[in-house]
């Protein structure tokens, strides 16, 4: 696959995050931060994501209590990288969010629910439900 090098500067924390340039190579990244051009850069593969669109997943964000019960479910974007979870503590005590790729809401659904079924197995459950106290 292709990279391309993308030069940022800027917090994202401020909402003053923006991109100065985007290069073939490291080498030409780096020159034009060392002229004073951005900040850092980061590596981007091109078309990484294309293995998704192909697969016809979406990424989906799946609410759940500790009963497998589902307190809500949104398609988010395909910005998601990867199946990750996410812990909801503080907000909605006993629930957790999962973000999943899969082809439909149903789909999702179903491997919240396994996910949950194997957090509560590994006692992992408890510790990442519960808020911050």
């Amino acid at each position: 696959m292709t990279k391309i090098y993308i030069v940022e500067e800027g917090w994202c924390q401020d909402g003053d995050h923006h991109t100065c340039g985007v290069f073939s190579s490291p080498e030409n990244a780096q020159a034009f931060i060392d002229l004073g051009g951005g900040e850092s850069y980061y590596e981007y593969e091109i078309d990484a994501e294309m293995k998704w669109v192909q697969a016809g997943l979406s990424v989906f964000k799946v609410i759940i209590d500790a009963e497998g019960h589902t307190e809500r479910i949104l398609k988010v974007s395909l910005f998601h990288a990867e199946e990750i979870f996410v812990s909801d503590r503080g907000r909605n005590k006993g629930y957790c969010d999962f973000v999943v790729r899969a082809r439909d809401e149903q789909s999702a659904i179903q491997i919240a629910v396994e996910r949950r079924t194997q957090l509560i197995a590994s006692g992992a459950w408890e510790r990442l439900s519960s808020p911050f106290d």
